[in-house]
């Protein structure tokens, strides 16, 4: 939940707010800090990526997060994987995640993790694992260009067939995403 910036004051302090991933879009009352201390808020640089703004700025972008009332359940900053499933029981278990994915393409699973840890370590040197969309938005033409050698190892001994799976999970997410937002 955020307020308008221009009825909120800048906060004293970063009580309550959690810093962001990097993937995660700015919105309305995230907040610059530096030195732990709130600087100014991320208007220019609502819509984009935290690890734009970040760059951008050098400073780190905060979140105001509700507190969980004692025994409830954690809130995390969004989009949480507990908000992507369906609140009643039923149609919760309509989504099989283990039996239906995990189960199902353990090694493809491990393959496309492992991948994501081989481009941090190559597009983002001594960061934190993180999805840094700003370097790559082609995932499409991306995705083709790996299938055409499909059979092959790319350069740094991933198989291209896992470079597919990679780019089409981004593909998928960046879709799935646009879709929440028309809603």
């Amino acid at each position: 939940m955020t307020t308008p910036t221009q009825f909120q004051p800048l906060p004293a302090t970063i009580g309550g707010y959690q810093h962001l991933e990097p993937d995660v879009i700015c919105q309305e009352g995230d907040i610059y800090v530096e030195d732990g201390k709130p600087t100014g808020f991320v208007n220019d640089f609502i819509g984009d990526h935290v690890s734009f703004a970040e760059k951008f700025m050098e400073q780190r972008v905060y979140r105001k997060m509700p507190c969980p009332r004692q025994g409830g359940e954690r809130v995390e900053s969004a989009p949480a994987i507990t908000t992507l499933l369906p609140a009643d029981a039923k149609a919760r278990k309509g989504v099989p995640i283990y039996s239906g994915f995990i189960k199902y393409f353990p090694r493809a699973i491990v393959a496309v993790a492992r991948l994501s840890q081989v481009g941090n370590d190559q597009h983002n040197p001594g960061q934190p694992l993180h999805w840094d969309r700003s370097k790559s938005g082609d995932e499409l033409d991306a995705l083709m260009r790996h299938l055409l050698e499909a059979d092959g190892v790319d350069a740094d001994g991933t198989p291209h067939i896992v470079k597919v799976a990679w780019r089409a999970c981004a593909a998928a997410e960046k879709y799935l995403e646009k879709q929440e937002g028309n809603q």
